[in-house]
């Protein structure tokens, strides 16, 4: 009976090790975008999910500049792992939410730090040190690399 508890034991581990690996690897692929589809007031809509500092970025995703800055933030993802949100709107969907936020140039980027304030709005294609500078203004630091 020991035994066949012990082996029970072991394969739940192991099924819950798999998940979890499993899960990182989603993650990281992902990159951590998250994509808002409704209209209303996204602001206030982030303040309420988050406490983290967040990325808010206007965009299409037939868009190449669009397409070059999500990989850009996907990049940064990685390196902040759950302490910076990066969300995605697609403007060619939300009509009215290019008229709200004054999108006029594609992409653009809202810097939104723990407070839900906007801190900083970049139109076009930016760097990611760019924003990573800004990120590390607005008292946010990149996880700690040893191999740094």
């Amino acid at each position: 009976m020991k035994k066949i508890l012990n082996i029970i034991l072991i394969l739940i581990f192991f099924a819950f090790l798999y998940n979890l690996v499993d899960m990182m690897f989603k993650r990281q692929k992902e990159g951590g975008l998250k994509e808002i589809t409704t209209g209303g007031n996204i602001l206030e809509q982030l303040k309420k999910e988050s406490a983290n500092p967040i990325l808010l970025l206007f965009g299409e995703k037939d868009d190449e500049e669009t397409e070059k800055m999500i990989k850009i933030l996907k990049e940064l993802k990685l390196d902040y792992k759950s302490r910076l949100d990066i969300n995605f709107v697609d403007v060619k969907k939300n009509q009215d939410v290019r008229k709200k936020y004054n999108i006029i140039k594609l992409p653009t980027l809202y810097v939104i730090n723990t407070q839900g304030k906007v801190i900083r709005r970049i139109v076009g294609l930016t760097q990611k040190e760019r924003i990573r500078f800004i990120l590390k203004e607005a008292g946010l630091r990149k996880k700690w690399n040893p191999l740094e």
